[in-house]
């Protein structure tokens, strides 16, 4: 089973530009559960999501 750390799968960038990238949450959630780890999947999970709240901690999660 792979380990995986959060932040390396919400936070993407583009390899030519360095600009961030947006990241769906579902797909982060399911690589999540995939590799066993429900507890990071369950934080994924309470991370706002950009456009829906007012907080712009983590723009780049949709």
């Amino acid at each position: 089973m792979p380990h995986l750390e959060i932040s390396d799968l919400i936070t993407v960038t583009d390899p030519h530009g360095g600009a961030r990238l947006p990241v769906r949450r579902a797909d982060v959630i399911r690589r999540l559960h995939e590799a066993g780890d429900r507890r990071a999947a369950r934080i994924v999970a309470a991370l706002p999501v950009a456009g829906r709240t007012c907080s712009t901690r983590w723009p780049w999660i949709a």
